[in-house]
């Protein structure tokens, strides 16, 4: 073959023949040059572009894969799967709006849940998210086993602010996909967007121990200790990313600088008997008796000053810094004497207010 060609190097039985063995022998960049030879010189069949898609996708070339795809396409009738295929190349290409036409032509190609699900993703990379939850759902009411589908209609409900309904779903999701450590770690983010951060940093921990080498859960969980007010504890995992792939080597510094520079205060502050405190206070029962109901709930104690207290530092989620607790008076005093490092107390009444305290350090 290789002596043919150098008789007539634009012969098209010697180029398919030749990329055909460079493809049985793993040697994908010389099959790809054959194949577009091929396409110049004779147009290609569906054959010669299906090849060429597979390969410029196994490179992350999307928009040549997808335009490959398409021309594959054009030698044949078109079913679902070829239709979900060209979808999923122009969702990793950024044009939306091929895709939402390639799930469309799928849709009414088969009527399958697959072609359904692809027609919601595709919704989804256009920003329709009304008309991508309704076509998720319809794939999950055909195939309720679709997982991919189940994570889509998860981030679909939370944008459009239907949290409780995004949760019931990610909960469903990483009950399915238990080794997904994605699924975990925006199961993680959407909780804590939700002030439930003791919940987000059991799934950002769980997606962490799937994947030690992902940069973003690790991140999220540091963040999430910081948020708790265990700056140990984010120190250490500060500390751990610096090295991992992805991460922003100045930023993540400077953010362990700053957390060795506020544990080296917080020890020095320990030392001298002070505590650090958060504080919710209010001279509604009414309201004292919701906000304990919402930090029994799990909501972050942060969350709940902000709907109930009435302290100057509502705003700030409560956090009145170091104090010494015999500065206080007496039902105070022991309320705070008593907690230990992020324990919080039940409510205490004291000169006509009611008052709960959570001990940071």
């Amino acid at each position: 073959w290789e002596q043919g060609l150098t008789l007539k190097s634009e012969h098209p039985g010697l180029l398919r023949e030749m990329a055909r063995l460079h493809l049985q022998r793993g040697q994908e960049s010389q099959a790809y040059g054959l194949l577009t030879q091929l396409v110049r010189v004779s147009g290609g069949d569906g054959w010669t572009h299906r090849a060429l898609s597979e390969l410029a996708r196994k490179r992350a070339l999307w928009r040549q894969a997808l335009r490959h795809w398409t021309d594959a396409m054009s030698f044949g009738p078109r079913n679902g799967a070829d239709l979900r295929r060209a979808g999923e190349l122009a969702i990793l290409a950024g044009d939306s709006d091929y895709a939402v036409r390639a799930g469309l032509g799928a849709v009414e190609t088969d009527h399958s849940a697959e072609s359904y699900a692809l027609l919601g993703e595709a919704y989804f990379a256009s920003r329709d998210f009304a008309a991508s939850e309704t076509a998720l759902r319809e794939a999950l009411q055909r195939n309720p086993d679709l997982s991919a589908s189940r994570f889509h209609l998860a981030n679909v409900l939370e944008l459009q602010g239907r949290v409780e309904e995004s949760e019931g779903e990610f909960r469903h999701y990483t009950a399915m996909e238990p080794d997904d450590p994605l699924g975990f770690y925006n199961f993680a983010v959407h909780l804590d967007k939700r002030g439930l951060t003791r919940e987000a940093l059991l799934n950002a921990e769980q997606a962490s121990a799937i994947d030690p080498n992902l940069a973003g859960p690790r991140i999220l969980r540091g963040q999430l200790l910081e948020k708790l007010g265990d700056d140990t504890a984010a120190l250490r995992e500060a500390e751990t990313i610096m090295s991992l792939p992805g991460v922003d080597a100045d930023r993540a510094e400077a953010w362990r600088n700053d957390l060795r520079l506020r544990v080296a205060a917080a020890d020095s502050s320990a030392e001298a008997g002070l505590v650090q405190l958060m504080h919710l206070v209010t001279p509604d029962k009414e309201a004292i008796d919701l906000a304990q109901a919402d930090l029994l709930s799990g909501l972050d104690f942060s969350v709940v000053v902000t709907l109930y207290s009435v302290g100057a530092t509502a705003a700030q989620g409560g956090v009145i810094g170091w104090i010494d607790p015999r500065d206080m008076v007496g039902d105070l005093r022991r309320a705070i004497e008593a907690l230990d490092i992020q324990e919080i107390s039940p409510p205490v009444s004291s000169g006509g207010l009611y008052h709960i305290f959570k001990r940071v350090r």
